[in-house]
């Protein structure tokens, strides 16, 4: 069966979720069970309205025990919070693995962003002198603007024609050697500068992630193939 009202609503439920999750661990950094179960357990309505095969839902269980294992491995390391290891695994359950994969690299991109923010700001609680403060602030700003491309590109924009290099070719190399020291020092400062850390809501990276997924193939699918991309 292929419902898309059904599936519509249902995604449009998935919206309202994420926005929960986002503003929950926003506010106390915590995405609660109940939200999670509650986007698990739709989803083989989401199944069944989207017309999945047996073999499409297994396709969709093993995408979820397989990001619950890598998750649950970070959560090991403390790289990751327990609600995030639990939403990106209920997550895993609703887009097709090609479409998940993208969700998952917006929200690295998101992630990334969110935490050289979060540390430039712990280093105004940080003795560092201006020099580290100001290559703290350029990979920033590299990073943050490298980000945003990367979503217009994954959202279908076309990419932007690089300039061509100088017409010395060790000129252009040393010129790109160089931007990679000073990014590579100004990570270093970053990390070092992370005494007294506010702790980052990557809770807000996945919900954002997902919203873009839905957005992104609503925007580019016609209405019988937009449950899963």
């Amino acid at each position: 069966m292929h419902d898309t009202a059904i599936s519509y609503g249902l995604l449009g439920a998935l919206a309202i979720g994420l926005l929960i999750a986002a503003v929950t661990d926003l506010r106390r950094r915590q995405i609660d069970n109940w939200l999670n179960v509650a986007i698990a357990v739709t989803a083989p309505l989401f199944w069944w309205s989207s017309g999945l095969s047996l073999i499409d839902v297994a396709w969709q269980l093993g995408l979820c025990a397989m990001t619950f294992g890598i998750t649950a491995l970070l959560f090991a390391l403390r790289q990751m919070g327990g609600g995030d290891v639990k939403l990106l695994s209920a997550l895993a359950l609703w887009f097709v693995p090609f479409d998940f994969l993208r969700m998952f690299i917006v929200m690295a991109l998101i992630g990334g962003a969110m935490s050289v923010g979060y540390a430039v700001l712990n280093l105004k609680r940080s003795p560092m002198d201006g020099r580290a403060v100001g290559l703290a602030y350029l990979t920033a700003t590299v990073w943050m603007l490298f980000s945003a491309y990367a979503l217009y590109v994954l959202s279908g924009g076309a990419p932007v024609q690089l300039p061509q290099l100088p017409a010395s070719p060790w000129l252009g190399l040393s010129l790109i050697a160089a931007l990679f020291i000073a990014l590579g020092l100004g990570v270093r400062k970053i990390v070092r500068g992370q005494a007294g850390k506010y702790p980052v809501p990557y809770g807000l990276a996945i919900s954002a992630a997902g919203l873009w997924l839905i957005i992104s193939n609503h925007l580019h699918s016609n209405p019988t193939s937009i449950p899963l991309g």
